[in-house]
């Protein structure tokens, strides 16, 4: 195998074999690069920013993709729904601001960052909940609907289980108008 850019080891103890490669001929000094996956930033009902940490190029920028969709299809390139060319980056975060994604769903998504001496991904994916959206109308008409009160109101939403409301009149009341519809 001298010579092939492969290496074989059998390792000790009953181990698998297993094969690496170098790349285009074997070396020139160049080492596979490395990356993390950062948690996902601005968050909306379709859209959010991703981005990966380049902790060593491995002495060559890499081209660095990122695939996202509605399923983790791990490193099955062409099963993901979307990807993303970033191009070649150097050490320090890769951003990408995605759009058009699906209203209140669970998104996945990894990088690779590819370079002479191999491949690497994120592991494992990341997730991501778009957020939903309701019309004021809508939640108007729920709440006269559920309570029968036509006085006005002030909603906000405090956190990812409930919006809360207050009626107008009732300063100090406030109700929460949870995902399953009570009052």
């Amino acid at each position: 195998m001298a010579g092939s850019g492969i290496s074989l080891s059998l390792g000790l103890g009953g181990g698998k074999p297993s094969t690496s490669t170098s790349g285009s001929g074997g070396g020139g000094g160049v080492s596979e690069p490395a990356l993390t996956a950062d948690d996902a930033t601005n968050v909306t009902i379709n859209t959010a920013t991703l981005s990966a940490d380049i902790t060593s190029t491995g002495g060559e920028d890499p081209v660095i993709t990122l695939f996202y969709g509605l399923r983790d299809r791990e490193e099955a390139v062409a099963l993901w729904d979307e990807e993303a060319d970033l191009g070649a980056q150097g050490v320090g975060t890769a951003t990408k601001n995605i759009s058009g994604l699906d209203v209140a769903e669970l998104h996945y998504f990894r990088f690779r960052a590819v370079n002479s001496a191999g491949t690497v991904w994120t592991a494992p994916s990341k997730t991501f909940t778009t957020l939903f959206a309701i019309s004021t109308n809508t939640l108007a008409a729920t709440i006269l609907a559920r309570t029968g009160d036509p006085v006005g109101f002030v909603a906000y939403a405090t956190d990812e289980d409930a919006i809360y409301i207050k009626n107008s009149s009732a300063v100090e009341e406030w109700r929460s108008f949870s995902s399953t519809g009570s009052i």
